[in-house]
């Protein structure tokens, strides 16, 4: 009988005490909840004259309408339309000689974004 009550009083005690949790997240999500599209992975920048192959592979989300590959601080981007394949083979044409900095995300149908990955090229 005492071993019962001490049981009883051990789950009266952890159903009490958990309270609701998601108050102390309400003041981050003013807008709602965040969706995060599933972001690409694997990126290699492969270094050409005056250009950069950009590979990468693409995640399973079936809901990705396009990747935006950005560089020169944002300044310039290209969009690319998810093809058939797993890895997508991207050129970007026309650079001047130096290093560059990528930016590559995810946009879904919703408009929701991935995290950023990033990468560094070469271009010869």
């Amino acid at each position: 009988m005492k071993n019962i009550v001490w049981l009883l009083v051990m789950v009266i005690g952890t159903l009490s005490s958990c309270s609701k949790m998601n108050d102390t997240q309400k003041p981050y999500l003013n807008d709602g909840d965040l969706y995060y599209a599933g972001a690409p992975y694997n990126v290699v920048v492969i270094s050409k004259v005056n250009s950069v192959d950009i590979q990468f592979k693409k995640t399973a989300d079936p809901n990705i309408l396009k990747y935006v590959i950005y560089w020169n601080n944002r300044a310039n981007s290209q969009d690319v339309t998810p093809s058939e394949d797993a890895i997508e083979k991207v050129t970007i044409p026309n650079l001047a000689k130096g290093n560059y900095s990528f930016e590559l995300i995810a946009v879904d149908k919703s408009g929701n974004k991935s995290k950023v990955v990033y990468a560094a090229g070469i271009v010869n």
